[in-house]
């Protein structure tokens, strides 16, 4: 097909398709904003998942079990994970970041189980 012959392809395409109602604009408008709605939320959401399971053993942790490491409090299961935990705190530490787990800030006051 010569480069004419698209073009008045084209041109035919476009003829049927000048203006849009006020009514599709709207129905387009509202449609982009409730994606980019979606999206910002999903991505916020998906950033704080709180600590649900114990960094070594994967099994739902305890309150009453955790390490303050770094300004962070992460919880765990079972009194042997801590000791697992703080011979390789940051291999721990950046799993948790991977998974989008969420650890709360540490407070200076308080001491767990691990005494620290």
């Amino acid at each position: 097909m010569s480069k004419t012959k698209k073009l008045n392809v084209f041109k035919l395409i476009l003829k049927g398709r000048k203006t849009m109602t006020m009514k599709q604009l709207m129905k387009i408008f509202f449609l982009s904003l409730a994606v980019l709605f979606f999206i910002s939320s999903a991505s916020v959401y998906a950033k704080e998942i709180k600590q649900q399971k114990c960094p070594i053993m994967g099994y739902k942790p305890s309150e009453r079990l955790f390490v303050d490491y770094k300004g962070k409090r992460i919880y765990f299961c079972c009194g042997s994970c801590p000791s697992t935990f703080l011979k390789e705190p940051d291999k721990y530490m950046e799993k948790m970041k991977l998974e989008g787990i969420f650890l709360e800030d540490s407070p200076t006051a308080q001491i767990g189980a691990s005494g620290k």
